[in-house]
Parts: C-alpha cells; sequence; structure tokens
C-alpha cells in the first residue's frame, strides 16, 4: 500500500490548508506591524491550495516542484471570471500584487505597508475562500491515488 500514499508535500500543503490558526498568527504579526510576513502566511494558504489543485490535475505526474500561473488554469481562471481586479490584486505582474509582495518579503526581507495589508488582506481570504470550494479531500485524493495506482499496474 505505500505506492498508493499521497505525496507527503501534499499532506504538508493540506495541514497548512486546514490549519486555521494561519490567519490568527497573521494577524497577530499585523499587530506587530510585520505586514509583510502576515501577507505571506496568507498566500502561503493560497499556493497550498493551488499546489493541492494542481497535484489532483496532475497525480500521475507527482508533486508540482513549483506553480506556473497561467490564467488558463481552472482555478485561477475562476478566479479571474469572478473578480477580475480582486485576481489581478492577487496574482497580477504588478510589483504590488500579493504574490510579489510574498515573492519580495521570501527573497528580500522586504516588508509592506499597511494600507497595502489592508487592500490585500481581504483578496487573500476571498481567493482563499474560494479555492477552499475546490481543494479535495484528504480521502479524495487517497482515492484517486490507488484509483491511479490500480490503472498503472493493470487491476
Amino acid at each position: 500500500m505505500a505506492h498508493s500514499k499521497i505525496d507527503d508535500r501534499c499532506q504538508r500543503a493540506l495541514n497548512i490548508f486546514s490549519d486555521r490558526s494561519v490567519v490568527l498568527r497573521a494577524d497577530k504579526l499585523s499587530l506587530n506591524k510585520e505586514y509583510g510576513l502576515a501577507l505571506l502566511l496568507h498566500f502561503a494558504r493560497i499556493e497550498s491550495s493551488l499546489k493541492i489543485l494542481r497535484y489532483w490535475d496532475r497525480m500521475k505526474d507527482g508533486w508540482p516542484p513549483s506553480l506556473l500561473y497561467n490564467a488558463n488554469w481552472r482555478p485561477l481562471k475562476d478566479l479571474k471570471a469572478r473578480n477580475g481586479p480582486a485576481y489581478a490584486s492577487l496574482i497580477g505582474a504588478s510589483g504590488k500584487s500579493l504574490r510579489a509582495i510574498r515573492n519580495a518579503v521570501a527573497h528580500e526581507a522586504s516588508t509592506s505597508d499597511v494600507d497595502t495589508y489592508r487592500a490585500l488582506v481581504p483578496v487573500a481570504l476571498w481567493a482563499f475562500e474560494i479555492l477552499a470550494t475546490q481543494v479535495p479531500s484528504r480521502q479524495a485524493l487517497q482515492a484517486k491515488k490507488i484509483r491511479l495506482r490500480n490503472v498503472v499496474i493493470g487491476n
């Protein structure tokens, strides 16, 4: 049965996805004026959701090493169709998008200001809420992994 186990990185992403304390930790960081780190936590939830969805879509390829933010991919296309400006604030090309700020915080030890934080948190919560309705359960992921395994070995 070891071959039917979902990827460990997916397990970790599911833990981040389901960890309700992430928002509370982000709120505490914002109270200490660590707006960039708080936004990083919000983006981590979104990125975990997207990686789980990519794994679901392409499970036979294994865990995605990185994400390509292609607006034609179903989850992103859905977000963009629901609210184009919010989508642009989330992962748009602008240096002020949540994704750009996440990259700056993670790779350049940058931070963010309170106005940007206040503008992006509702976008992050909106995106997560929509993505959360699409993320399969641990059990569904396990069942799909078993089905794929059975197809590969010819059962």
